[in-house]
């Protein structure tokens, strides 16, 4: 498993929160509890999972994909302040022709996350221990 986060250090995130009336460091934080969440199942269950963090100059990315395997991925919006995104609709999206697999939405939101993979910084689960 891939997870792709913002860096809990992202000036973003204070701002983002401070815009939706929470504390400045209340995101931070969020993003901080889910990587202590996933160095523990790296540490403590031996869970295969690779993270990595990337860095946004200036807001929030407009959509956020989480892929389930190499032929779904689920996309949402993101609407910082709003239950954590646990109520907002989800679009499936799959790799539907596998002999061509730019003939779905799947392939670009793929390559945009890949391309983000690789600009992002690695993690080190015990950071967050």
């Amino acid at each position: 498993m891939r997870f792709l986060l913002l860096d809990p250090k992202s000036p973003v995130l204070k701002t983002t929160a401070l815009s939706d009336g929470q504390r400045d460091s209340q995101y931070q934080e969020r993003v901080r509890t889910s990587l202590s969440k996933l160095a523990l199942l790296v540490k403590r269950d031996k869970m295969n999972i690779q993270v990595r963090l990337y860095s946004s100059p200036s807001s929030l990315d407009v959509f956020r994909c989480m892929f389930i395997n190499d032929n779904v991925c689920l996309l949402s919006y993101n609407a910082s302040g709003r239950n954590e995104g646990r109520n907002l609709p989800q679009i499936i999206i799959t790799d539907f022709d596998e002999t061509d697999n730019r003939s779905s939405f799947f392939y670009p939101m793929k390559q945009h996350f890949e391309r983000r993979w690789e600009q992002a910084d690695d993690w080190n689960p015990d950071t967050y221990m």
